[in-house]
């Protein structure tokens, strides 16, 4: 027993010792798990199998651009959306200009201000405004060219929406009759552009009939800008001018001309003559031929106003008292050369400014009757007797 239990205690067959292992002082346990990254999920097969469509060939748009003589920089710069049409639509839209009968020059210039012709609809926007100008607005098919080479935005009009509530406010509101000759207002909106020039002339004292009148005479009235056109030249015409309102009603192309080249100018000038001309001889004239009148005006013995317009019936007959006079007691024949002399320079007006011309007979009758009139207002003799002169003139 003592044997066994020395053998079992002695130190030959050591036993191992269990290791302990401590932790060290300057260990910190981890406060966040890190897990390894999501698996990606397999991509579809059917992704792999499609490829996207390419883009529109540019290049080749842009030299089928220039090869027109078009300047497709400025095409892109100011309309992008032709990067996204294709080279057949911008050949068949071009085709149609031509078919229209527009030239090359036509075309280019068409595009170079309205490039959206490149990419309007043709059978939904384009066709039915060309079929709109010609049926509907009476263009005839050779000022068709024309009319859209200095409006080619009619082309990408809509009809119902744009084009005929313009021609109806034209016709019906204004009174003008033959619309084609004022065509390129049709692209015009009536809201925007119509309405708040007819408001403004109304503001400064022209009646709504007025107004109308104005615009019917000259139609081109909407096209200029109140602040930058209309506001100064009526601001000159009134305070520096002094003159009526009723002149501008007579002849509202006086806003065409320009202020600072034209019309301040020649006001100018006939002051420094003293003499009084009327708008359209002062405006329209060339510089030589207004010169030419301002001679003549001057160095005439008839008073000036007189001369290019007169003030009133009684200044005209006193400037022409002793023409045609037959006798002391006869007055009446000093009448007539200022009846036919005043009707004749009225016809020429109607037919120089509103292209209105009378018929011979309408112009003696004119005469006539106006004669008449002046012999009856001044109470010269007996009108029994002026009748009977009347009747064998």
């Amino acid at each position: 027993m003592q044997e066994t239990l020395h053998l079992s205690s002695s130190p030959s067959c050591p036993l191992p010792k269990p290791s302990i292992s401590r932790t060290p002082k300057s260990f910190k346990p981890p406060t966040t798990i890190s897990f390894p990254p999501h698996p990606k999920p397999p991509t579809p097969i059917t992704t792999l199998l499609t490829t996207p469509t390419p883009p529109p060939p540019l290049q080749e748009k842009l030299l089928f651009l220039d090869s027109l003589g078009i300047d497709s920089l400025h095409c892109l710069t100011s309309h992008p959306l032709i990067i996204s049409s294709s080279l057949s639509d911008l050949k068949s839209r071009i085709e149609f200009l031509h078919s229209i009968n527009l030239n090359t020059l036509d075309v280019k210039r068409v595009v170079h201000i309205c490039p959206e012709v490149l990419t309007t609809p043709l059978s939904t926007t384009m066709l039915p405004a060309v079929t709109f100008l010609l049926r509907e607005a009476n263009v005839t098919g050779d000022k068709l060219p024309g009319i859209l080479r200095r409006k080619p935005r009619l082309l990408t009009k809509c009809v119902e929406k744009n084009l005929r509530p313009t021609l109806y406010f034209l016709q019906s509101t204004i009174g003008i009759e033959d619309v084609s000759k004022c065509a390129s207002l049709l692209s015009c909106d009536v809201e925007i552009k119509f309405i708040p020039r007819l408001d403004y002339f109304s503001r400064i004292g022209f009646s709504f009939r007025d107004a109308k009148v104005m615009f019917r005479r000259f139609p081109s009235l909407f096209c200029y800008s109140v602040k930058e056109n209309l506001e100064p030249k009526f601001d000159y015409f009134v305070v520096e001018m002094g003159r009526e309102l009723k002149e501008l009603i007579d002849f509202p192309q006086y806003f065409s001309f320009s202020l600072e080249n034209r019309i301040k100018p020649r006001h100018k000038t006939c002051v420094e003559k003293g003499v009084c001309l009327s708008l359209p001889v002062m405006l329209k004239s060339h510089e030589s031929r207004f010169r030419d009148r301002l001679e003549v005006c001057c160095s005439s013995s008839m008073p000036d106003e007189v001369d290019f317009m007169p003030g009133s019936t009684l200044g005209l007959l006193s400037s022409l008292k002793s023409v045609g006079k037959r006798n002391s007691d006869e007055d009446w024949w000093q009448v007539i050369p200022a009846c036919i002399w005043w009707v004749v320079w009225i016809e020429r007006n109607s037919r120089h400014f509103e292209d209105t011309s009378s018929s011979i007979q309408k112009i003696r009758m004119d005469c006539l009757s106006l004669c008449f009139f002046w012999c009856k207002q001044n109470l010269w003799g007996d009108i029994g007797e002026l009748v009977d002169l009347i009747g064998s003139v």
